[in-house]
């Protein structure tokens, strides 16, 4: 896959295909950073294969979420790294989480557009 290709949204695929539920479980993410974008709004930028087909999806937290991550890893981020309107918190080596979530509303990026995942409830972190 080309540096300007990005894999499809599984949030936006589940919409168009008429796969909404009222819960959905993620296990066993492998969490090398995450995304702070707000004061409570914190993101895992992440893939999963469904039907054969991997998709990016996107794993929205409130501060709250986040910390309960942080008090239950077994160490701290290793590092932040400030990018112009972000900050990403870096876990090495990385965390592995599973959480219970709802699909979110449409957002619309400069370039795409994508339909989140909201955590509802952090399960297990390792």
């Amino acid at each position: 896959m080309g540096a300007a290709e990005f894999l499809p949204d599984l949030g936006t695929h589940f919409i168009e295909n008429q796969f909404v539920m009222k819960e959905y479980a993620f296990m066993g993410v492998v969490v090398a950073e995450i995304g702070q974008c707000g004061d409570d709004l914190f993101s895992v930028f992440t893939s999963q294969t469904w039907e054969g087909r991997k998709f990016a999806i996107s794993l929205d937290m409130s501060l709250e979420k986040f910390i309960q991550i942080l008090e239950a890893a077994e160490e701290l981020p290793v590092g932040i790294i400030h990018e112009p309107g972000d900050t990403f918190h870096v876990f090495a080596p990385p965390l592995m989480i599973s959480v219970k979530c709802h699909l979110g509303e449409q957002v619309k990026g400069m370039t795409d557009s994508f339909h989140p995942f909201i955590v509802d409830s952090v399960e297990q972190i390792r």
